[in-house]
């Protein structure tokens, strides 16, 4: 995935990149095995939930369902469903089961039955931020917001934030600090806690090294994620930081 999406000035710019981005892996797919991961995919399919937006996110996917040279690349490019990017109505637009094994949905919110649903762990790998106990981070939400722009350019100081949290797990029975998972709830975030968030290593060396810190105001679980967790907060401090940050 071309770092030139941080050259983008607005939305509009930032979701036809992505667009001509994934046009531009369907077409190296031509005449190579069709259900085959190639090189480049795995950086699409992480800026793909890093970067957008959930409605942009509907928007890029709903222009590659309409090819059916995305179908058989789907899992690579954008994972296997439920997305939560995806409206209940759009639940019958391809069929889950001939994506990944034991899928019945499409959407996290049919699957579920819930209006706001939270992001599937598989989504939340390498995401645009990250904390000092290596937990990442999805923007949801930021206020005030400026639909125009992206949400990079709007980290402000006293925005209103809102992100789902991953805890990143060596295994499914322990935590990178070898906590068991009974007791991975104690490892995310707490009211009142200030967190610092700097942009993962890819963003920072392709230019964009941002620390923001954090007053958590909110904790919320859906309970059935118990490696996902959403956070809502107040940013309290912006710090640009060396792109060779390690």
């Amino acid at each position: 995935m071309s770092t030139d999406v941080f050259h983008c000035s607005t939305n509009d710019e930032v979701e036809r990149h992505f667009v001509s981005s994934l046009e531009k892996q369907l077409e190296a797919s031509s005449g190579a095995m069709s259900n085959d991961a190639l090189p480049g995919d795995g950086a699409f399919k992480s800026s793909f939930h890093a970067l957008l937006s959930r409605e942009q996110q509907r928007a890029v996917f709903m222009v590659a369902a309409r090819s059916m040279a995305f179908w058989p690349r789907m899992k690579w490019l954008v994972g296997v469903p439920p997305f939560a990017f995806l409206l209940p109505q759009d639940d019958g637009i391809l069929r889950a089961g001939g994506i990944g094994k034991r899928r019945r949905h499409m959407s996290v919110a049919t699957s579920r039955k819930v209006a706001y649903p939270f992001s599937p762990s598989n989504t939340l790998g390498k995401s645009f931020f990250v904390d000092e106990l290596n937990r990442s981070y999805k923007i949801l939400e930021l206020t005030p917001f400026d639909p125009m722009l992206p949400f990079w350019k709007q980290l402000h100081t006293n925005a209103r934030l809102v992100a789902d949290c991953k805890l990143n797990t060596s295994s499914s029975k322990r935590s990178t600090n070898g906590i068991r998972a009974s007791n991975l709830k104690t490892l995310f975030p707490r009211v009142n806690e200030d967190i610092s968030l700097t942009t993962s290593s890819a963003y920072r060396s392709a230019g964009i090294p941002i620390q923001i810190s954090v007053s958590v105001t909110g904790v919320y679980s859906d309970g059935t994620l118990h490696s996902v967790k959403r956070i809502v907060g107040i940013v309290r401090d912006t710090i640009t930081l060396p792109a060779n940050l390690q």
